[in-house]
């Protein structure tokens, strides 16, 4: 138990660090980070489809039931592992829907994944830990580009390679 608290805290202030070291103020635009995606499938994966299904988002199931593992925070007000649960949250949610199996072998995730939990995929993207495979090619892509945007009253993160194609994207905030 004390060791899934560790890794989940010290996953949690990586995560932290890198997703708000990139993230701009609201209403100052849009920033862009490039990640550089790994190249490599899982022995054990999962298979999230991208948005309009123009690509596979290929993710550790070690890693995502490593995240699921983590319980309710011993104390509300620490803000690392109030995020390390709610992570844990998205991820097992995700896991509920996992189904057959793909020619990768990864588990498919069946049905649309609900709002909240894209931000585990999204994390995990930005992380570059997760492959995507285009339909086009069927190879895997190696960068990812990632936009911040900023606008007057909301804000939301798109997910493209660098032909462009929006693979992911989600809303981050409104005022």
């Amino acid at each position: 138990m004390i060791g899934r608290l560790v890794t989940a805290v010290a996953w949690a202030l990586a995560m932290s660090a890198i997703v708000h070291a990139e993230e701009p103020k609201p209403g100052t635009g849009t920033n862009i980070q490039t990640v550089h995606l790994s190249e490599i499938v899982p022995a054990r994966c999962v298979a999230v489809t991208a948005d309009g299904g123009v690509a596979t988002i290929v993710l550790s199931r070690e890693e995502l039931d490593g995240l699921a593992g983590f319980d309710k925070p011993v104390d509300d007000n620490n803000a690392l592992t109030r995020q390390a649960w709610i992570n844990g949250t998205r991820a097992k949610a995700l896991l509920t829907q996992l189904g057959a199996i793909d020619a990768r072998g990864c588990q498919v995730v069946q049905g649309t994944l609900p709002f909240d939990v894209r931000f585990v995929v999204g994390l995990l993207l930005e992380e570059g830990h997760a492959t995507i495979f285009t339909r086009q090619l069927n190879l895997p892509e190696p960068v990812l580009e990632i936009r911040h945007v900023n606008k007057r009253f909301f804000g939301w993160e798109e997910f493209r390679l660098l032909n462009g194609t929006q693979v992911w994207s989600y809303d981050t905030w409104t005022a």
